[in-house]
């Protein structure tokens, strides 16, 4: 690495001209940041103090590779807002120094393109800016020496001398291979930003062709070819060499640049403090949120046997204060244990505001205590785990409150006093009335399934527990917070049922009721059920007796489509279409003549199915049916053929007592008399009809039987 500026008379040679500031474009930056001249040695203090006073990084990262102006180039806008998304991402969620970085590589270059372009004319300014968590250093590229000097000094301190450095190669230079060889040989990682620059494509595509095992290096053109072939050469021959491999490569936008950070903080945390790598290393990954790469890479089934209780323990206080829930469950996996961590963790990492002690959402968790580590193992647990559950609580990580409630004594309980929070919180608030609402009645459930497999386990012992006094939630009662809540999901719980009837019906009863009993309550509740059984089973043969009607209906109406017969339009009868003809001939005279003998009844088979049927066919309906039929036949005389029938029968029935009155009354149905023969008829055509043939003869039975006999042979 080269040598750092040691003194100001050497800063000043460089560029004496240039030391003076222009304040006006500063005045652009954010009221926060700080400004240092290193043209003073008051300000040269300053900033090694301010660096000091600042908390101490994660890591250090630190850009190089943006030397030359004639190696500068601009990256596609996929792979500069890549970059720029997760540089802001990285430094938004954890604690990190990114020295030689411009505010344009997190995204605010929107008010800082004229400070920026003024800085670079100015090597003597350091800005120092906080975003976020974090700490951005923006200074000319001939500051570079100073700022490494500073560093290396601040290294040799106990509290900078485990943070480890990671270099960051941006767009590359011509000596950007000397400086990557010099980084590693200081056990310095470096990740080659690919996409970034042609050099930086090129040292990469060196990389990848070695990791690769191909022995040719894919050929570039002519205009990306900036490195000398000394150069190559020479970077190749150091990767090749070198068995600890401190050079990443990441494409931003393909691949996840925190993921490349994080190997290469492995790296390097190796490196600089072997002993505590599992926890720095877990604990950057927590803070960047990083869940699939832990279990791949830091915790899993392979790597837990490297593992100690005390390093699990400490990963999951930090987890917890990061509000990390995966990796809480993750640690809970592994064998981590709160009771562990009360004994070794940090207590006032939890305390609750001053504000907030006294109000009634806390103060069934809050205990006034002098110190903590003076108390004894039991008493300290309890204590630690209620102000935990706290601190959870205020802070609404209610992710996380539902993952240390179901592994600590008294969930149940717990989940009452943080249901009862929210609908306090619902009450006071109205703006967020909405999810404290969801969150009181996810709580409420999760209590009732508690409840529910507590019971199902042991019902005596779960009845008898809510009735108890909680010792780690302060003498809290299951029942007293249910009856609080006053929520549908709770009270018909089966545990809830079954405590109301030992209160309702006795304690022995509820134990030995008989058979009886149950079979009474049965009674009782199937009685009222048992009055509509007639009227279903009416309604049921209604719908019986209508579904067979229809059915029939559908059957005849499908014969007729199946046989394919056509309709008589004068008495309305269907045939077959070789018979209609013949019949349509015979109904049309039939109708001319009137006769009663030859036209046919109109028969309705609708009215006839349908009679007597209450709810089928209503009174009108069958007197309109009726008149019809009566309009049909109203032009025929009446015979009274069944009344003589009847007559003649009485008759031969009373041997023949009074033959003559019968006679008499049955020739007077017949008004029409032939002249010649005597005989009566019934209508005026019947008497026309025989007069035309009438010789006055009445012997017509011996013609017809001298007729039957002519064909009989003696």
């Amino acid at each position: 690495m080269p040598k750092y500026i040691s003194t100001q008379d050497e800063i000043e040679q460089t560029n004496g001209s240039t030391f003076s500031l222009v304040v006006k474009s500063l005045n652009t930056f954010s009221t926060n940041y700080r400004r240092f001249n290193l043209t003073y040695n008051d300000d040269e203090q300053a900033f090694c103090d301010y660096l000091l006073r600042e908390s101490l990084p994660n890591v250090i990262i630190k850009i190089i590779g943006t030397n030359n102006e004639q190696t500068k180039y601009s990256p596609r806008a996929s792979i500069q807002n890549a970059f720029q998304q997760s540089m802001c991402t990285i430094m938004e969620q954890t604690n990190i120094w990114l020295l030689n970085g411009t505010r344009e590589m997190i995204g605010l270059v929107d008010y800082d393109k004229n400070p920026t372009k003024d800085n670079e004319l100015q090597p003597n300014i350091i800005i120092c800016e906080p975003f976020e968590k974090s700490q951005l250093l923006i200074y000319h590229t001939t500051t570079d020496r100073f700022i490494d000097k500073i560093i290396c000094q601040m290294q040799q301190q106990e509290a900078f001398s485990r943070i480890p450095i990671v270099a960051l190669l941006m767009q590359g230079d011509t000596s950007s291979v000397t400086d990557i060889i010099d980084y590693n040989n200081k056990h310095i990682p470096t990740i080659i930003l690919k996409g970034t620059g042609f050099i930086a494509n090129q040292l990469a595509a060196i990389c990848e062709s070695i990791e690769s095992e191909h022995k040719t290096i894919r050929t570039r053109s002519s205009n990306e070819k900036l490195l000398s072939e000394i150069d190559v050469h020479k970077f190749s021959h150091h990767i090749s060499a070198n068995k600890n491999n401190l050079i990443f490569v990441c494409q931003p936008g393909k691949d996840e640049i925190d993921e490349s950070i994080l190997r290469a903080f492995r790296s390097a945390i190796r490196i600089i403090d072997n002993s505590r790598v599992h926890i720095k290393e877990l604990n950057f990954a927590i803070q960047l949120n990083k869940i699939d790469y832990a279990q791949r890479y830091i915790l899993n089934h392979n790597t837990i046997i490297d593992w100690t209780n005390d390093e699990l323990d400490v990963c999951l206080e930090t987890a917890i204060l990061s509000n990390a829930v995966s990796f809480v469950e993750l640690l809970f996996k592994y064998g981590a244990s709160l009771q562990r961590l009360a004994l070794i963790g940090n207590v006032d990492h939890f305390q609750i505001k001053p504000d907030k002690k006294n109000s009634r959402e806390v103060e069934f968790a809050v205990e006034t205590l002098s110190l903590v580590t003076h108390l004894d193992s039991d008493r300290r647990i309890k204590t630690y785990l209620r102000l935990l559950f706290c601190w959870s609580v205020e802070n609404e990580y209610f992710e996380l409150v539902a993952s240390i409630c179901t592994r600590l004594e008294d969930s149940i309980i717990a989940m009452l006093l943080v249901s009862q929070w929210c609908q306090l919180k619902e009450q006071n608030d109205s703006t967020t009335s909405n999810d404290y609402r969801k969150y009181r009645k996810l709580f409420q459930t999760y209590a009732a399934d508690i409840l529910d497999r507590y019971y199902e386990d042991s019902e005596e012992e779960t009845i008898e527990f809510l009735s108890e006094k909680s010792i780690l939630y302060q003498d809290q009662e299951a029942l007293v917070l249910i009856d609080d809540l006053c929520s549908k999901t709770l009270v018909s719980n089966k545990c809830i049922q079954s405590f109301a009837n030992t209160l309702w019906y006795g304690k022995h009863f509820h134990r030995d009721r008989n058979f009886l009993w149950e079979i009474l309550v049965w009674l009782v509740c199937i009685f009222p059920l048992l009055l509509f059984i007639p009227f279903i089973r009416n309604r049921i043969l209604q719908w019986d007796k209508t579904e067979k009607t229809e059915q029939r209906r559908n059957n005849f109406r499908n014969n007729e489509q199946i046989l394919n017969l056509q309709k008589c339009l004068i008495c309305n009868r269907h045939f077959t279409q070789n018979r209609l003809i013949e019949h349509e001939r015979a109904c049309k005279e039939s109708k001319k003549l009137h006769l009663n003998s030859l036209h046919r009844y109109h028969y309705d088979s609708q009215l006839h199915r349908w009679k007597g049927l209450d709810y089928s066919i209503s009174t009108t309906q069958l007197n309109s049916k009726h008149k019809e039929l009566q309009s049909l036949t109203k032009h025929f005389l009446q015979t009274h053929w069944r009344e003589k029938h009847q007559q003649f029968q009485n008759v031969v029935k009373g041997q023949y007592n009074h033959p003559a009155d019968d006679l008499i009354q049955s020739s007077n149905d017949r008004p029409y008399q032939c002249s010649l023969c005597q005989r009566k008829f019934a209508t005026e055509n019947a008497i026309t009809k025989h007069q035309k043939g009438c010789t006055g003869n009445r012997q017509i039975g011996v013609q017809s039987r001298n007729i039957r006999n002519k064909n009989v042979k003696y």
